[in-house]
């Protein structure tokens, strides 16, 4: 069986007890682990919280290879620690690639555990890939697509997570808050985690009603912090800039703060993208200037006016063409292949900073 994107919040917290196996797959690599974590915990407690890592088994592609048999024994089988009186199911969660595991999948599903649930973890499929083709045929199969979310739906989700861990936050906040957030929902839990920790019973914070803590403005751009910001920035202008040296040692800087990668790839596409629209206002008659206000949101500090005019002279609208699918073709690997982040952001990064140039 299979589910529409806007029905799969609605099966994650309410899963069909008849679904034996679910494939989570798309291009949003974040989204796919939350939801394929949340299942695997509600299977195992009852709960969308963490459990017992005894009670669950992980495999991967190529060790289901070598023993295709392996997928139906660690279903059936039992942990010691189990408790007998408990009636959580057994849970085995598979991270393969495309249609690698496919056959194996089908033979499963052929003669299923009852008392198991398989959870499946991929990339993206095609509607004609043979994994999802089984699953989506399968009454006792369900596949769930997993990509990237709208700016709206991000803040969203944002403000209901805050809302189970005791939080309220401000419009203003939620603004400058979503303006740090990637469409990735792994990356946006993580910066959701720092702000809760951050916050707590510190910061502005002020209690309300029901032990709600309002988030303010005040508390996102602390948390945040200008020098995160400013770094960011240093890495995106650095690039767009050509300046090779200065774009290394600001995306180490960033590494070394702990910043993903992800996430400054998400910065980068979004300033070229402003640099697109630039270009468009320009070739449609716009002075340089307001084309740049009309096309950057929030607008540009004073201090990067300059920079930004010196970079619209480097990049025509076909080189910032080129330059986007470059960046979206880093992001795809880096959700899909399993290659380092860092190393593939900064291969990229040190790519279009020499493209400046020519």
């Amino acid at each position: 069986m299979k589910l529409k994107a806007h029905q799969v919040d609605g099966f994650i917290k309410s899963p069909d007890p008849n679904v034996l196996l679910v494939l989570v797959y798309g291009s949003d690599q974040g989204m796919i682990r939350e939801h394929a974590r949340v299942l695997a915990n509600l299977a195992l407690n009852g709960e969308g919280q963490d459990a017992d890592p005894m009670e669950r088994v992980d495999l991967d592609a190529a060790t289901l290879a070598r023993n295709p048999g392996l997928l139906r024994d660690e279903a059936a089988s039992l942990s010691m620690f189990a408790d007998p009186n408990n009636k959580s199911r057994r849970v085995v969660v598979v991270r393969t690639t495309g249609d690698q595991n496919a056959q194996i999948i089908k033979d499963y599903l052929a003669d299923p555990v009852p008392e198991a649930l398989v959870i499946i973890e991929t990339g993206k499929l095609t509607p004609a890939s043979k994994l999802r083709k089984t699953v989506e045929n399968d009454k006792k199969a369900m596949a769930l697509p997993c990509f990237e979310d709208d700016p709206g739906t991000i803040q969203r989700l944002a403000r209901e997570w805050l809302e189970t861990e005791g939080f309220r936050i401000e419009a203003a906040a939620m603004e400058r808050l979503s303006q740090r957030l990637g469409a990735d929902r792994g990356i946006t839990r993580q910066e959701l985690e720092r702000l809760a920790l951050y916050v707590g019973p510190r910061g502005s914070a002020k209690r309300e009603g029901r032990d709600m803590v309002m988030i303010t403005l005040d508390d996102v751009e602390q948390m945040i912090g200008d020098g995160a910001v400013a770094s960011a920035e240093s890495v995106v202008d650095a690039v767009a800039c050509g300046m090779l040296d200065d774009a290394d040692q600001a995306l180490t800087r960033l590494s070394l703060a702990g910043t993903p990668a992800p996430a400054v790839l998400n910065r980068l596409r979004t300033h070229f993208q402003s640099l697109h629209l630039a270009q468009g206002h320009i070739e449609n008659g716009m002075s340089r200037k307001e084309a740049m206000r009309a096309a950057f949101r929030p607008p540009l500090h004073f201090k990067r006016v300059s920079i930004v005019e010196r970079q619209i002279n480097l990049w025509s609208k076909a080189k910032i063409s080129t330059a986007l699918s470059i960046i979206h073709e880093t992001e795809a690997n880096c959700r899909e292949t399993g290659s380092p982040d860092t190393t593939l952001a900064a291969y990229t990064m040190l790519r279009l900073a020499r493209a400046a140039k020519r």
